[in-house]
């Protein structure tokens, strides 16, 4: 057995393996080419249906996305939207965009969902500009007055 590293001493490559002996080193060679049957099939979509790419069969029907018609809103949580968004719709009050476009992140507006403490007041009034967090007003109803 060769006692150098292949690269440390010297650049030459270690000599091959002595009939029997088995290369440290394994041997590449060129993988098959890619037939059609063998090649990734890339899956298109039409109306929630998937298609395979070569076939253009159907493959299974994709999961439905959730519609936020199809939440159910606590008693606790549609009064809070009742009082404190009256214009806002069950199916606005379900839309993400729509809770985080109407997030508290003023003082005022907090301090209609929230009893402050005066503490609580001034230090929030000392701050320059909008709160460094905001609650979305979904998280707000959560929160006990």
């Amino acid at each position: 057995m060769n006692s150098q590293i292949f690269g440390e001493d010297t650049d030459e490559p270690p000599p091959p393996p002595h009939q029997g002996e088995k290369s440290a080193t394994p041997v590449l060679t060129n993988p098959p080419p890619l037939t059609q049957s063998s090649k990734p099939q890339t899956i298109h979509h039409r109306n929630n249906i998937l298609f395979d790419k070569f076939t253009q069969k159907p493959r299974k029907k994709l999961i439905q996305p959730l519609n936020s018609s199809n939440f159910l809103i606590s008693p606790v949580v549609d009064e809070f939207r009742r009082r404190f968004f009256p214009m806002s719709t069950e199916q606005q009050w379900n839309d993400w965009r729509w809770q985080l476009r109407n997030r508290v992140s003023d003082l005022t507006s907090l301090e209609k969902i929230l009893q402050l403490s005066e503490s609580e007041r001034t230090a929030i009034s000392e701050h320059s500009g909008p709160l460094p967090s905001s609650i979305s007003p979904y998280y707000a109803s959560l929160l006990d007055p």
